[in-house]
């Protein structure tokens, strides 16, 4: 297990000094770091920083931190500084296909092949929670949102095209949603190796709706129904055709 309270130290030690970092360079009417040269920058901080620990704890009489545990540190760190903390693990991996959080150590995920169990906490505790959400709508939609008491409620895209949306107040504790789109081009080839329901609905999708322009929908329940099963019959048509 990362130790978290070694993650929001670091954390915050490098998020005062990237900080410094903007209001020296504002100062100086230099241009702002890209993003990429920030998170280098971030990286190195965390390398001297992890430095400084290893040689607290040597002082200390103790050992070291081994190799891996700094990875997961500076992966955990680097997360909460331009990623989505402790739901980046859930977000890269490619078979989530939901993540519900009722509170902070509440925690379930769907897979894409409808396989459902508890996954590990993302906060320490549900005011934590807040402010990861809080930080994530002001760094990750198109404009800063806002989630407060006034503004309880939080719904964006993620860079990756999930949709997130999130409450606080109005429920017992603070409620985080996260659908994702696994299939970003759909086409009917492709439809192929999505598993039976798909395949069913594939099969039985007539052809000549898309061609003829003609409108159709698609009535089974949502946890049946792949999200994307719409898109495919307009791009069953030639560009030529529209």
């Amino acid at each position: 297990m990362i130790d978290q309270g070694l993650v929001r130290r670091f954390r915050q030690e490098v998020a005062d000094q990237l900080s410094a970092q903007r209001t020296g360079a504002d100062s100086a009417g230099r241009d702002p770091l890209a993003d990429a040269d920030l998170r280098q920058l971030a990286t190195e901080l965390l390398a001297r920083a992890l430095e400084r620990h290893a040689q607290e704890r040597f002082a200390a009489g103790q050992s070291a931190l081994e190799a891996t545990e700094e990875d997961q540190i500076v992966a955990a760190v680097l997360a909460l500084l331009f990623g989505l903390g402790r739901l980046q693990p859930f977000l890269d991996n490619p078979d989530i296909e939901n993540i519900n959080a009722n509170g902070c150590d509440r925690v379930f995920l769907r897979y894409a092949d409808g396989t459902k169990q508890m996954g590990e906490p993302i906060a320490d505790t549900d005011a934590e929670m807040i402010e990861l959400i809080r930080s994530i709508g002001s760094r990750m939609g198109l404009a800063e949102r806002r989630f407060d008491t006034a503004n309880p409620q939080l719904d964006l895209q993620l860079p990756d095209g999930s949709r997130l949306s999130a409450v606080m107040s109005v429920s017992a504790r603070p409620v985080l949603s996260i659908r994702r789109h696994r299939y970003r081009q759909i086409t009917l080839p492709s439809s192929s190796s999505w598993g039976p329901s798909t395949q069913r609905c594939r099969r039985s999708w007539p052809p000549p709706c898309g061609h003829a322009r003609t409108s159709s929908s698609l009535g089974a329940p949502t946890p049946a129904r792949p999200p994307c099963c719409g898109r495919w019959p307009a791009r069953s048509r030639p560009p030529s055709a529209w």
